[in-house]
């Protein structure tokens, strides 16, 4: 895991659309427990949460555009939310 001590400037890596290898794939990986660190998948469950509970006793379904979450970790999360919070009452 990097060291976030200190602040860089430095352009991020995924901001390089040229790199299409290994390099991209390692650094969307690190976003994984990044955002279970700091916080990012309980911010978004914490607007989130509240509609997919209404729309799961409404038995409606619900779809979800993701776009630019990085590697996909926040669909996984959402959907393992879902079957662990929602699907029990049903």
């Amino acid at each position: 895991m990097p060291s976030f001590q200190i602040r860089t400037d430095q352009d991020e890596l995924m901001d390089d659309f040229s790199i299409q290898d290994e390099r991209l794939t390692d650094a969307l990986e690190q976003l994984r427990p990044i955002n279970q660190l700091l916080g990012g998948y309980a911010t978004t469950m914490e607007i989130l949460a509240p509609f997919l509970k209404m729309r799961s006793q409404q038995n409606k379904k619900t779809r979800i555009l993701d776009l630019g979450t990085g590697i996909g970790d926040f669909p996984e999360y959402i959907v393992r939310w879902r079957q662990s919070n929602c699907l029990k009452s049903m």
